[in-house]
């Protein structure tokens, strides 16, 4: 198993299939809206995130 660092972010992308079929739900945001806005956090908040990146 590999280790998590501190700086690691952890993602989990998932198949909500059978999530939907069986209530209807659907996700809001697609993957490549999720990701882009995990950049822009990250980019908004590189000051703050620095310490543990370097």
């Amino acid at each position: 198993m590999t280790e998590n660092r501190t700086a690691d972010i952890r993602l989990y992308i998932t198949d909500n299939t059978k999530v939907t079929q069986m209530t209807g739900w659907k996700p809001e945001k697609g993957i490549r809206e999720i990701v882009t806005d995990i950049h822009a956090w990250l980019n908004e908040n590189r000051a703050a995130l620095e310490p543990i990146l370097t």
